[in-house]
């Protein structure tokens, strides 16, 4: 079961994608002052903390066998922006690095339920109550590198060019950083998770991101693949901490029947049927126009997904419901650091 599970995470992680692949489109709505657009200062860099849940539940049947899986993630860490240079007008040099990962793991399956922490370099994990992973004691350490590979990647830093709507133009690092992120761009609409028209947009004013997703993971969709619209509305402006700030409001619900997909994995290519694929995500997002800043972001999604493959010669049918929640907000400004003050003689 081991691999229909891999497949099965996979497709969730799609499942909560809001993939952005062509260029929005401004609904009708009444003149504003100004288009809305992030502004990036050489030399004043931006931490945002970011948070994010998945709770999925899985049921599998493979032959006459049947087994039930239940999958709850947490992962939080900071990620910095630190502007380098505007190449052009518009679009800026970031260097971006992350700092301060934290990860919780509750997976309960058939072979009873397994607990992992991650928390800065240490990891700790029990399976059923039973200590099998504690890297400070020396117990588990290669358990714990190999699953650390999967969130490798955090661990780098790199630059990318962000133009001043949200949208992410280039990314150079090293490979695993450059196709991390590379990924987690075809999974967002931008790298805040909201991409401004070119044009203003007043109070009540609506704007488009279209999707047509033919990749999800290491899973790739025949055919037109998925189709979704994102949808993005201005809301009447709000005040945090006692200043004014935009509001926006997200909606990006898609459904679709009958998707064939193949997954190379091991050398092995696995063809997938998806009869089933529905998703609901809304969310909301404050945005400080006078300093171009996004102050914080939450997504909320719902999905459920059917999957049938035959792998290593058996049938294999998956049935999914997940639930995740994404959380970005912008770390305070440090305070200045004074300096000290000269010693008295």
């Amino acid at each position: 079961m081991r691999r229909g599970t891999r497949v099965a995470v996979i497709l969730a992680a799609a499942l909560l994608g809001l993939a952005q692949v062509s260029v929005g489109q401004d609904s009708p709505a009444q003149p504003a002052s100004q288009a809305l657009q992030f502004k990036f200062t050489p030399g004043q860099p931006l931490t945002y903390a970011m948070n994010t849940r998945m709770k999925m539940d899985m049921d599998m049947k493979a032959g006459p066998g049947s087994a039930k899986t239940k999958i709850d993630v947490t992962l939080r860490f900071n990620v910095k922006l630190a502007p380098k240079a505007e190449v052009k007008p518009g679009l800026t040099t970031c260097v971006l690095s992350t700092s301060d990962i934290d990860g919780d793991w509750d997976i309960s399956g058939p072979g009873g339920t397994v607990v992992l922490k991650l928390r800065g370099a240490q990891m700790t994990g029990t399976q059923n109550g039973n200590v099998i992973i504690d890297t400070e004691k020396d117990i588990g350490t290669s358990q714990a590198k190999d699953f650390k590979k999967e969130i490798a990647a955090l661990y780098l830093s790199g630059e990318m060019d962000l133009d001043s709507r949200g949208n992410i133009k280039d990314i150079r690092g090293e490979v695993p950083f450059v196709e991390f992120w590379k990924e987690a761009n075809e999974a967002s609409v931008g790298f805040f998770g909201i991409v401004f028209p070119e044009k203003p947009v007043a109070e009540g004013g609506t704007w488009f991101e279209k999707v047509a997703l033919k990749k999800m993971g290491e899973i790739l969709l025949e055919g037109e693949g998925l189709r979704c619209t994102v949808t993005f509305t201005r809301q009447p402006d709000t005040t945090v901490q006692g200043k004014p700030v935009a509001l926006f409001k997200l909606s990006a619900p898609f459904s679709e029947k009958d998707l064939v997909g193949t997954l190379q994995q091991m050398g092995q290519k696995t063809r997938l049927s998806i009869p089933t694929f529905r998703r609901t995500a809304t969310g909301t997002v404050h945005f400080d126009q006078s300093k171009g800043v996004l102050l914080d972001s939450d997504t909320k999604i719902d999905a459920d997904a059917s999957m049938n493959a035959n792998i290593q010669g058996q049938d294999l049918k998956m049935d999914m419901k997940i639930g995740a929640e994404i959380g970005l907000k912008l770390a305070p400004e440090s305070p200045a650091k004074l300096p000290k003050a000269p010693k008295t003689p």
